[in-house]
């Protein structure tokens, strides 16, 4: 006598789950991507994010967003971000910040509430590209236009 059972649905959902964790990973990899709780503490971060900062996910895990924050951007630009958010709307703009050896790198960032499955607000989600090579292009092209822009002599009595 055997006992049969048919494993398929069991065998669909293993490779539905191979092909998530594959989709999950190269997202990962690609994409500098974090959530945050309400207070801005960080929940996950991508490897995208960890390579662009310096940090490893663990130094990053539980510690405040602001970890990557430049001391160039004004306390407004973060109390204005942070209106925004905290009334559940959609943020986007470009961000200096700062790696863990100090270095300036430039995203554009989306951020976005999350919400639980009974619809508690529950964190943040941010979505960032990095820009600092476009950055550094319009630094040099700033500097070359000022170069090339007669200054007016000061008249002299």
């Amino acid at each position: 006598t055997a006992i049969r059972h048919d494993i398929t649905p069991q065998k669909d959902l293993e490779k539905l789950n191979f092909e998530h964790k594959k989709l999950i990973d190269t997202y990962s990899k690609h994409t500098i991507a974090s959530k945050t709780d309400l207070n801005g503490d960080i929940t996950y971060v991508s490897d995208a994010f960890c390579d662009i900062s310096g940090y490893t996910r663990k130094e990053l895990m539980g510690k405040a967003h602001n970890i990557v924050r430049h001391p160039d951007v004004s306390k407004e630009f973060y109390q204005n971000l942070w209106k925004i958010i905290k009334a559940k709307k959609s943020f986007s703009g470009e961000v200096k910040n700062k790696k863990k050896n100090d270095q300036a790198y430039w995203v554009t960032v989306d951020i976005s509430a999350d919400f639980d499955q009974a619809g508690k607000h529950i964190g943040y989600s941010a979505i960032r590209t990095n820009i600092s090579k476009q950055k550094e292009l319009e630094a040099l092209l700033s500097a070359k236009e000022k170069k090339t822009i007669p200054q007016k002599k000061k008249a002299t009595k």
